[in-house]
């Protein structure tokens, strides 16, 4: 490509790095993930996808946490297809973590995401400062924006259950259906 003066674009590193985890050259396609960055083309949630799905199956966990910071850093949020992946193959007893980072991604970049088919087949013990930090991401949320306050919501409560909260689940949908209440007493007024 280069050889007929082309430079490659998002797509096409997107291709290649696709192509690279698929043929189980990982280490390829995070050279190419650099080079793509030092050539200022951004990566897309998918090319980051195909690599983190590609880490897992090498059991590369710790450079899978890397590449999933260094993508919230550079303002990626991520789409449920990513989600899955890290709650299907991050080793269990880290899903209230992801949640909460992706509660943070939310928060920081506004960003609506479809979590309609989350799974909850897992249950562990959720530590109180995660909850809490969980409840105040929430909060600052919905003084936002009340779609992401849905969304984040949804987050919320699959974090929740997830930890085995089940009874600080139902705390959350009755404060919730409180929080809705009154907003549609305000807008009602006005």
């Amino acid at each position: 490509m280069v050889e007929f003066g082309l430079e490659p674009d998002a797509v096409s590193y997107q291709i290649m790095i696709g192509k690279y985890c698929k043929d189980h050259k990982v280490d390829c396609a995070l050279m190419l993930l650099n080079n793509m960055i030092q050539c200022n083309v951004s990566p897309s949630v998918h090319s980051y996808t195909a690599l983190i799905a590609a880490l897992y199956k090498e059991n590369r966990l710790a450079e899978v946490d890397v590449l999933y910071n260094k993508m919230l850093d550079n303002g990626l949020v991520p789409d449920h297809v990513l989600f899955f992946t890290l709650v299907n193959n991050h080793p269990r007893g880290s899903e209230i973590t992801l949640a909460c980072t992706f509660l943070r991604a939310i928060a920081k970049n506004g960003c609506g995401i479809n979590l309609s088919n989350i799974p909850s087949t897992t249950s562990q013990k959720v530590t109180t400062n995660i909850i809490s930090d969980i409840d105040h991401l929430l909060g600052e949320i919905v003084a936002r924006n009340l779609s992401l306050a849905n969304v984040a919501f949804n987050i919320y409560m699959i974090a929740l259950c997830l930890g085995g909260k089940l009874d600080s689940a139902l705390l959350a949908w009755t404060r919730w259906q409180a929080f809705l209440f009154s907003l549609h007493c305000q807008l009602i007024t006005l």
